[in-house]
Formats: C-alpha cells, sequence, structure tokens
C-alpha cells in the first residue's frame, strides 16, 4: 500500500487544480461457504457458439467502453489517459453479473438475515445485491431486504462502530431507492439522526467518533456519515438539516489531520490529545472520498466537488493500475491472512467510482471497469459464479466478502436494464411439483423468496409458461437452488430450452451442459408463445427446484 499512495502523491502533485469555486476541497493523494471450491472446478457450458455460453448483458454504448482519447493524451471529458490502457471489450452477451449475484445470494442466511462474514459485511453485501437489482430493473431479492431488517430488529441496527452505523444506513438509503418503501427511509434517518445525536461533537473542532467509546475520530466513519447525511438531504423532501450538516462535517473534515499533508486519508485524531495517529491507509477510504464528494455535488449542485472527485479518482486509478490496468493490492497480493475489510476493499472502491460515474461519465472509470471486469471473468473465477480475491490471479476461495467486492464490479458492466419479462405471472404447466406451496406459478412470480419444485418422471422434468403472444425471446434467466440460499448442489446441472406456438410441439433454442452457476443467464433466439424448461439432470438429487425464471 505504501506504493500505491507514494505515486498517488506523485501523481496529484503533477496534475493541475481548478480553483475551489467556493469549496476549498484539499487535493488528496490523494458464512463458512456450503461447499469448498477449488481454482480446477468445472464451470457451466452451452453446446455452440461460444459467445452464448451461459449468456449475459449487452455492455455496449459509450457508457461501458468510454470516449476515445484525445491526441494529448485527454480525454474529451477533461480526464487522462495515461496509464490506462484500451481494454480488451467484454463480449457483447456476457453473464459475469448475473452469475455473480446469484453465488452471493447462496450465502445469505435466511434464519439470521445477515451473511456469514458478519455485521459490516453484510451492510455491504446489501448494497452489492441492490446495485445488481438497480441496474437490471429487476427486484428478485428484494425479500432478503425485508427479512434482514425484521431479523435483525430496526431498533437493533446501532452498534458500537460508526463506520458499520454509516454503512447500513446508506444500505437502507439505497433499499428505499430501490422499492420506495418508507421503512427503509426511515431506518437510514434513525442511523443518521443518532449519530449525529451522540457521535457528533465540537472536540477537536468537530467530527463524529469512530466508535462509542469515543476515544478517537477516523476517515472511514466521517467520510461515510457525510455521504450518508448528503443523500439523505436529496431524499427527505420535509425540512432536515441533513444538506447543512453534510457540508458543515466536509468543511471539518478538509481542515482535519485525517488529510494528511492535505493530501492522503487515512488515520485517526486522538480525542483526548487532538494528535493525528498514522494508520494504514486504503483504497476503500480513496473511494468512498470519491462517493462522498459525489453525494454533496448531488445535494448542492456545487460544481467544485464534482470536479475533485473526478480528480481524485483519475489519480487513484493511475497509482492503482498495475498489471496491464487491474487493480492490485501490495498489502495482501493473496490474502492468506487478509480480514474480511480487506476482501471488501476493493468492492467499495469501484462502487463509489461507479456511481462517481453514473453522475459524470468519465471515460477513464469506464475503461477501469471494463478492465478489472475482464481480468476478474477471465483469471479470478472459480466454480459456477465465485470469485477470488485477486483480480489479477488465479482464484483462491470462495465467501460472501470476496463475492460481494466481485459483485461491486461486474455491477458496473450492466449497461441497461433486462427487457420486458413476458412471462411474469403468467399460466404456467409443470409435469410434476413436489407440494402445493411450490406450484409452478412460485417460478415466475419475481421473487426469489418462492420456488417451484418438482420430482423427476423417467428422468425427465418440464417447466413451461404461456406468455400471452408469440414472442421474440433472446435470453432466459433463471434462478436455480443455490439463488434461494439452498446448497449448490442442487443447481440444475443439465437442461434445454424450448419454444412453441401450440404448447404441444416444441423446438429447442439453447441447451446447457454442466451448469454449476446458481444464477444462469442464456443467450438464445425462438419466436413462439410458450416457453419450456426441460431438464435430464436437476442437480445432486432427484428435485428440480427453480426459484426464478425469466425471458426477455
Amino acid at each position: 500500500m505504501k506504493k500505491f499512495y507514494e505515486s498517488l502523491v506523485a501523481i496529484l502533485l503533477l496534475s493541475a487544480c481548478s480553483p475551489g469555486e467556493g469549496v476549498d476541497v484539499p487535493e488528496p493523494l490523494t458464512h463458512p461457504d456450503k461447499g469448498e471450491y477449488s481454482s480446477n472446478s468445472g464451470d457451466s457450458t452451452v453446446d455452440g457458439d461460444d459467445s452464448s455460453t451461459t449468456g449475459g448483458i449487452n455492455t455496449g454504448g459509450d457508457d461501458s467502453t468510454g470516449a476515445e482519447s484525445g491526441d494529448n493524451g485527454t480525454n474529451p471529458d477533461g480526464s487522462s489517459s495515461e496509464n490506462l490502457p484500451e481494454p480488451v471489450a467484454l463480449p457483447a452477451f456476457f453473464s459475469g453479473a448475473h452469475e455473480a449475484a446469484g453465488e452471493l445470494a447462496s450465502f445469505y442466511l435466511r434464519d439470521n438475515g445477515l451473511w456469514p462474514e458478519g455485521w459490516l459485511s453484510t451492510a455491504n453485501s446489501l448494497v452489492a445485491m441492490i446495485g445488481y437489482m438497480e441496474r437490471t430493473g429487476t427486484q428478485d431479492f428484494s425479500w432478503i431486504l425485508a427479512n434482514t431488517l425484521v431479523k435483525v430488529g430496526a431498533d437493533k441496527l446501532y452498534r458500537e462502530s460508526q463506520e458499520d452505523n454509516a454503512s447500513w444506513g446508506i444500505a437502507w438509503l439505497r433499499a428505499y431507492d430501490l422499492t420506495k418503501e418508507a421503512k427503509y427511509l426511515d431506518a437510514a434517518r434513525v442511523q443518521a439522526d443518532r449519530m449525529t445525536r451522540e457521535a457528533w461533537d465540537e472536540t477537536c473542532g468537530g467530527g463524529i467518533y469512530d466508535r462509542t467509546d469515543k476515544t478517537s475520530k477516523s476517515v472511514a466513519a466521517n467520510l461515510l456519515y457525510i455521504k450518508l447525511l448528503a443523500g439523505l438531504s436529496t431524499r427527505v423532501m420535509t425540512a432536515s438539516n441533513y444538506k447543512a450538516d453534510a457540508v458543515k462535517a466536509w468543511e471539518w473534515f478538509q481542515a482535519s489531520a485525517l488529510l494528511k499533508d492535505r493530501s492522503l486519508v487515512l488515520g485517526t485524531i486522538e480525542a483526548s490529545t487532538c494528535q493525528f495517529k498514522e494508520t494504514s491507509p486504503l483504497a476503500q477510504n480513496q473511494g468512498t472520498l470519491v462517493g462522498a464528494l459525489t453525494e454533496l455535488y448531488r445535494a448542492t449542485s456545487n460544481e467544485a466537488y464534482l470536479s475533485k472527485a473526478k480528480l481524485l479518482a483519475d489519480a487513484s486509478m493511475k497509482a492503482l493500475a498495475h498489471n496491464n490496468g487491474v487493480f492490485s493490492d501490495d498489502a495482501f497480493p493473496k490474502c492468506d491472512n487478509c480480514s474480511i475489510g480487506d476482501r471488501l476493499n476493493k468492492g467499495i472502491y469501484v462502487r463509489n467510482l461507479a456511481e462517481l460515474n453514473a453522475v459524470a461519465k468519465v471515460s477513464t472509470i469506464s475503461k477501469f471497469l471494463e478492465m478489472n471486469s475482464r481480468s476478474i471473468w477471465s483469471k479470478a473465477k472459480g466454480q459456477g459464479g465465485m470469485f477470488g480475491y485477486r483480480w489479477d490471479g488465479s482464484f483462491d476461495a470462495a465467501d460472501s466478502a470476496r463475492q460481494t467486492s466481485a459483485v461491486d464490479l461486474l455491477n458496473s458492466q450492466i449497461s441497461a436494464p433486462l427487457a420486458r419479462n413476458y412471462g411474469l405471472l403468467m399460466d404456467t404447466r409443470t409435469s410434476a411439483v413436489c407440494t402445493n406451496n411450490e406450484a409452478a406459478i412460485k417460478a415466475f412470480d419475481g421473487s426469489a423468496a418462492t420456488k417451484w419444485c418438482g420430482i423427476m418422471i423417467d428422468g425427465i422434468n418440464h417447466l413451461s409458461v404461456d406468455l400471452g403472444a408469440d414472442r421474440v425471446v433472446t435470453a432466459v434467466r433463471i434462478l436455480h437452488a443455490g439463488a434461494g440460499g439452498e446448497s449448490r448442489a442442487f443447481n440444475t446441472k443439465d437442461f434445454e430450452l424450448q419454444i412453441s406456438s401450440d404448447g404441444a410441439n416444441f423446438t429447442e433454442i439453447g441447451r446447457v451442459r454442466g451448469n454449476l452457476s446458481s444464477m444462469s443467464y442464456t443467450k438464445v433466439s425462438g419466436t413462439g408463445r410458450f416457453l419450456r424448461l426441460r431438464f435430464t439432470s436437476p442437480g445432486a438429487d432427484n428435485f428440480g427446484r427453480i426459484y426464478e425464471m425469466s425471458s426477455e
């Protein structure tokens, strides 16, 4: 990490900074798994053209590929192309985000409403899953949000760590954005209001404490607090102090010792002496700084926040872009003993870059995210849709924290929502069901909280849906057993996708063999009124399990 920040200092010292326009923004230096996964595990394959293997998302368009660079090395948006090579284009039909999100859902523990890696990791996993649903225009996993709020308890969300409290507040704010349900906005407000009331004081000039023992004030807690307040100010229409408090917190932060040499974001301030104590810097804090400035811009419309966020993002990407433009973590190259926070680190960083890119459309950010997506898909993919710690190296192990970072990254490659789901809540047919509560309609109700289950008869089972009229079907997305929290061993292994105009004579339009993913997204081509899933090998037992099946 020392190498990263030395590079970042040098880059920022050479950067031309625009006037603050009224804002003095510094120039910073910038569950245990259900089974063991090995790097030589097989992946799902589809007979036919390699480009259609398990499916994907259309990553075409300016947002995913970035603008062309000018002759002077500067892009039309003002960012620099230096040290960021042109990415090798992802396939036009790319299943990465779907497979990754399906596996992240597979780690979720329904009984306690958490992911196995704990409290902070769960808040970030929620944000990653919400990001997937926002970008795809679906709500298959929105039941997880409701379940977590109930199981954890709205009155038990506030804990000792203010970093945790702010992270949970941001998660509930994003849940509100997705669902528009007031209970999530209320939960976010409770977190922010209590932090303001109990964690902020004028000791050392201001800022919030990093824990309830009030011994120090840290980078992560204060940046997340600023981001939460600024975010609330654009969602709460009634009179509130959220915007004023966010600006006040930023003004304290930018003047504090937490911006070492007015460049590096790291460390803590000891409350008893107001002296700065240096700690190891983290890329996630650099990302959160970019995210906080982006939210401040949304809240105030002050272009100075946005211009500085772009400057910081550009500088940090250059410093992090080792190995042909791919994020490399110098501190923990193999994650032999790295913490849960270290495993979340890269995901938090790229998530905040993507948030800035959604507002500012910075071509170098698009290129950076695409390069890393290409690398993690080609190098760090394990069994099914599992991804390892290093994005520029081979798969090492699977857990929900590693997976959360992968989902945060691959979400950035979803360029448009999925098209209309023709089969949603339409008439269904099946050759067999396990129980009355697991009827075929459960696979077409728009929620991964419910499932269809069918026993195999003579080695075959069918599940079909009436699309209402002849439709041109180009892709089919299926949430298998793992996406509903069951063992991944029950994921549908071998299946065909078929289409028919009369419901009797079916033509095959897709075939998958050896599937291991908890969510598959398959490219097909066919026209008809009836879509059928036919399986010959459902998984580890004699039952087919489908939590959701959608077509477009």
